[in-house]
């Protein structure tokens, strides 16, 4: 209710829906329990529910102007190669190398 009464455009926190959707997938099942054959549209409406939700954050687009100060400096400073394809490819693995675990469960 909170994040409905802001003034459009917003940018909400989308661990937030990725949790409702996540909540709404893995505790409701697909069919129905009484009726195995028929599908459990309830679920179905709830997904679309909460995605309905997060498009409507993205029906009023962001009016924003260039400042200069900060556009020269970004052009001025960065190196031309910083934003290819292969050079963001290149620093992945230097900062997450081949065969490294960022998380291990617990045994």
């Amino acid at each position: 209710e909170c994040l409905k009464s802001k003034i459009l455009p917003g940018v909400p926190y989308i661990g937030l829906y990725l949790s409702d959707l996540i909540f709404v997938e893995e505790g409701n099942a697909d069919f129905l329990v009484e009726y195995p054959h028929c599908i459990n549209f309830d679920k179905r409406r709830r997904l679309a529910r909460v995605i309905e939700e997060l498009t409507f954050w993205q029906a009023t687009p962001f009016i924003l102007s260039q400042i200069s100060f900060f556009a020269d400096f970004i052009v001025r400073e960065l190196p031309q190669n910083w934003y290819t394809e292969k050079a963001l490819y290149e620093l992945s693995w230097k900062y997450e190398p081949r065969g490294c675990l960022l998380y291990t469960s617990p045994s």
